[in-house]
């Protein structure tokens, strides 16, 4: 099954990379260069998880998981927000968690472990297992041909 991320970032290049890299992994993406046309899309579409930049112009990213949260208020959704950025400061995970934030990122982002991130959350939403280990049988490693 294939998850729709929304990424929302006023770099158009690092957004545009972004989507290229996460299409190349499966997923469909929506992008948004602003947490006004963010919020717009996420009204608009079914998304899964979003990805956003915390330091933009008008909006920043923490504005934006809060507007976010009150926008999904009366449909009972709480998709999963990511926020990212590129300079660590005092209290941003504090405040990412007060306002529905799952994660910090830092950039630029380790795209497997963000991938890895995503599907551990997808997996917990869905309530699947993931998959088990392939087994030999005996539990040794299977012989040299």
């Amino acid at each position: 099954m294939s998850h729709t991320i929304l990424i929302v970032d006023d770099n158009d290049a690092f957004r545009g990379m972004l989507t290229s890299v996460l299409g190349l992994r499966g997923y469909q993406t929506l992008a948004a260069r602003s947490g006004a046309e963010g919020l717009k899309l996420a009204a608009e579409y079914q998304v899964d998880a979003v990805l956003v930049d915390v330091e933009m112009p008008e909006m920043d990213g923490l504005e934006f998981c809060r507007l976010l949260r009150e926008q999904e208020q009366p449909t009972g959704v709480n998709v999963p927000v990511w926020i990212m950025t590129g300079a660590l400061r005092v209290g941003v995970n504090r405040r990412a968690a007060a306002v529905g934030a799952l994660v910090v990122l830092r950039k630029p982002l380790n795209v497997e472990e963000t991938c890895a991130q995503f599907e551990r959350e997808f997996r917990q939403r869905t309530g699947q297992q993931p998959p088990a280990a392939t087994e030999t049988g005996d539990g040794s490693p299977p012989a040299a041909g």
